[in-house]
């Protein structure tokens, strides 16, 4: 632990902020892509994402399926959302101005709200479930534990950037998506439809949405609807994360995402008596 104009910074808080900030990064990388794609800022990436983070919790913990067969249904859950709402939303109001399909994903937030507020509840305080349940963790000196949702969050995260890295850096479906950003003519001149290509980012990205959910819910806890408890809390988040990145970096959501995780932590550390601060 060391202090710095009077904060505290302690290695725990750095991993928690680190780690947290890298489910942050995932759920902006969806932002960005839709943006790079359409043009239009998603504010309900997050409802998308914890409409599947309550499935899957519904899935786990009520219903007892494995996680690893629930975790597959949740994020084809979250893209199948994306493609509706592509195909019978944003393709209506883009056709009338980018401003009119940036305020139509309000209305899509709230409905995708009500949606996962209507699943089944979880009764009880159950511990969001996490991909290594019977792993305890280990101590790194004597003041700091990588703890099993820790690592959870790296083995979700980690794999999923480096395979959308390499994606779109040597696929054709990146070259689209880079080029849509310019000008859907250029995207034709690669031989995709941009509106194809638009569904299948909005697909992408509520699937990222889901995952994000998925792995950041450990850290912030569970109780009851999973909507309730990560939407609010990670749509402010995930936007400060995109901006940084200038909605258009996707490496830079990890690092800005990795940033504002930091901060959080920190605040929430030195901040305890002040605690609606850190919102």
């Amino acid at each position: 632990m060391f202090d710095v104009l009077g904060w505290e910074f302690t290695y725990q808080a750095l991993l928690i902020g680190v780690v947290s900030g890298l489910g942050y990064g995932l759920a902006a990388i969806g932002v960005v892509l839709i943006h790079r794609a359409t043009g239009v800022v998603n504010l309900a990436q997050t409802e998308i994402g914890t409409f599947g983070a309550a499935l899957f919790a519904l899935l786990t913990v009520k219903y007892g399926v494995a996680y690893w067969l629930a975790l597959p249904v949740a994020l084809a859950a979250g893209a199948v959302w994306g493609v509706s709402v592509d195909v019978v939303v944003m393709r209506r109001l883009l056709r009338m101005s980018k401003l009119a399909a940036f305020v139509g994903t309000v209305g899509v937030a709230a409905v995708v709200f009500i949606a996962a507020f209507s699943l089944p509840r979880v009764q009880g305080s159950s511990s969001f479930p996490i991909a290594l349940p019977t792993w305890t963790g280990f101590d790194v000196g004597s003041s700091l534990t990588v703890q099993s949702r820790h690592l959870a969050l790296l083995l979700l995260v980690v794999p999923v950037v480096v395979v959308l890295a390499l994606v779109m850096q040597r696929t054709r479906f990146g070259l689209a998506v880079r080029a849509a950003a310019e000008s859907g003519d250029i995207a034709r001149l690669t031989g995709v439809n941009p509106a194809n290509l638009a569904t299948a980012v909005w697909a992408i990205a509520s699937a990222f949405a889901v995952l994000a959910s998925i792995a950041v819910a450990p850290l912030i806890g569970f109780t009851g609807n999973a909507s309730q408890q990560t939407g609010p809390t990670l749509l402010l988040r995930i936007l400060v994360v995109a901006l940084l990145a200038r909605m258009t970096s996707l490496p830079l959501c990890l690092v800005g995402g990795a940033a504002v995780g930091i901060v959080e932590a920190l605040s929430l550390r030195n901040l305890q008596d002040h605690p609606g601060a850190v919102e």
